[in-house]
């Protein structure tokens, strides 16, 4: 592996951090879907999936948070790209930024 390669892959490992969490899409196309995370960087998640949705599709993402995992995050993101592994599908969900602040946010 040439070491341009090498260090580009480095560097993108490095922001990743392994979820092994149930998260909760919910997609147009397929509904709402629980699907296991694989793993999360500042700019989107991968998650298996058994099912591919399809790219360019806009979805929530919704995470269990806190201790007692009874808050959700929800976020906005986009299928970037799907492929298959081990009978699953692993889809990359970019997460997509607000364009303005919500007006209905209480702060």
């Amino acid at each position: 592996m040439p070491q341009a390669e090498l260090n580009y892959h480095e560097r993108r490992d490095k922001y990743r951090l392994p979820l092994n969490r149930q998260v909760r899409l919910s997609s147009p196309t397929r509904g709402v879907l629980r699907v296991e995370g694989v793993d999360y960087s500042p700019s989107g998640i991968a998650v298996s999936c058994p099912t591919p949705l399809p790219v360019g599709e806009q979805i929530a993402v919704c995470f269990p948070v806190g201790r007692t995992r009874q808050t959700e995050l929800e976020v906005q993101g986009e299928v970037v790209h799907y492929y298959r592994k081990d009978g699953d599908f692993v889809l990359g969900i970019r997460f997509l930024e607000w364009l303005e602040p919500p007006t209905h946010a209480g702060f």
